[in-house]
C-alpha cells in the first residue's frame, strides 16, 4: 500500500486533469457512485458524522494494527468526498495517520470546488478519523505496556497485585464516570435548549418571502438527546422550492445558529423535501401580516 502523501498526490493529479470546476465537481460524484455500500447496522447515531450538509456514517475498525474505513450516505456529492479520504487514510496505522498535518490536504484544492457547507462536513469527517486514529494509538500503546508488564511479573504475588491495581483503578474509572454522566444529565435542559434554538431560527428569514423560516413552517424537526454524555441535535428542514437558490446559506445558517448553543455538543442537520413545503404551513397571523388572507 502506498503511503498517505502518495496517495494525497495521486488524488490531486486525478483531479487536475479536469481543467473546469464543475467537471471536477461530475468526476467526485462519480467517486460516491463507486463507493461500497454500507451496513445499516451502522447507520445509527454512534457512526453519524455531526456537522455534515447530508447524512454521512463512518465505521472505523482495526485489523491487523492499521485502522480501515467504510462510510455511507444519502448525497452522492458527501459520499466522493468521504471516498476521497478513505482512500487517503484506510489501511493505515494509527501513528501514520497522525503523523500526517492535515495541511496537506489543501493541495487537493477541494475549496475551490464545493461550498463551505460541504467543506464544514469534510472538516468533521476529518475530526472524526484522527480522534479514532488517537483512540487506536492510546489502546496499542496501553496494550504493549500490559503484555511488558505481565511478561515482568514472575510471582503470584506481583500478579495478584496488578490486579487489585487493576480493580481499583476500574473502581475509581467507574466513579469518575458516574460522576460525568450524573452531571451532564443534571445540566441537559431540553426544553432551555429548544427555546435556545427556536430564538436563533427566529432570526434567519427567506430570501423570497419576508418572515423568518421557523415561523414559514420550513423546520419540520428539533430533536435533542442526550448521547453518551453529549446532547446532540438533529434539525430536518425544507425549503419553500426545491429549486432555492440560497439552499447551501439557508442550511448553514441554522447549523451555525444551532452550533453556537452552548449547551449542544454536536449538531446536524438535514435538508429534506418531503413533505413538500405549502403556504399551509405559514401560521394565520403571519398570513394576516402578508395580506395573504
Amino acid at each position: 500500500m502506498i503511503s498517505i502523501q502518495a496517495e494525497i498526490d495521486l488524488l490531486h493529479n486525478e483531479l487536475e486533469l479536469f481543467d473546469d470546476v464543475m467537471d471536477k465537481y461530475e468526476y467526485i460524484i462519480e467517486l460516491g457512485k463507486q463507493l461500497l455500500p454500507l451496513q445499516d447496522k451502522y447507520k445509527t447515531m454512534l457512526f453519524k458524522v455531526q456537522g455534515c450538509q447530508s447524512q454521512i456514517w463512518l465505521h472505523p475498525y482495526v485489523e491487523e494494527g492499521k485502522i480501515y474505513f467504510e462510510a455511507g450516505g444519502d448525497a452522492l456529492i458527501a459520499k466522493g468526498l468521504v471516498d476521497i479520504l478513505i482512500r487517503i487514510y484506510s489501511g493505515h496505522s494509527a501513528k501514520e495517520i497522525l503523523e500526517t498535518d492535515t495541511a496537506e490536504l489543501k493541495e487537493l484544492h477541494l475549496s475551490e470546488i464545493i461550498s463551505s457547507g460541504r467543506q464544514n462536513g469534510i472538516a468533521s469527517m476529518i475530526k472524526r478519523i484522527y480522534a479514532f486514529a488517537k483512540e487506536t494509538s492510546a489502546s496499542q500503546t496501553t496494550t504493549a505496556s500490559f503484555t511488558e508488564e505481565t511478561s515482568a511479573s514472575q510471582t503470584a504475588t506481583a500478579s495478584f497485585a496488578k490486579e487489585t491495581s487493576a480493580s481499583q483503578t476500574a473502581t475509581a474509572s467507574f466513579a469518575k464516570e458516574t460522576s460525568a454522566s450524573q452531571t451532564a444529565t443534571a445540566s441537559f435542559d431540553e426544553e432551555l435548549i429548544r427555546k435556545k434554538i427556536i430564538s436563533g431560527l427566529e432570526q434567519i428569514y427567506d430570501p423570497e418571502i419576508p418572515v423568518n423560516i421557523y415561523t414559514l413552517g420550513l423546520i419540520y424537526k428539533i430533536d435533542i438527546i442526550l448521547f453518551k454524555e453529549k446532547v446532540c441535535c438533529y434539525i430536518e428542514m425544507t425549503l419553500t422550492s426545491p429549486a432555492c437558490p440560497v439552499a447551501e446559506s439557508l442550511v448553514e445558517q441554522v447549523y451555525n445558529v444551532s452550533y453556537l448553543i452552548e449547551e449542544i455538543d454536536e449538531m446536524n442537520v438535514e435538508l429534506v423535501f418531503e413533505p413538500p413545503w405549502s403556504p399551509d404551513k405559514i401560521p394565520y397571523e403571519a398570513k394576516l401580516e402578508l395580506g395573504l388572507l
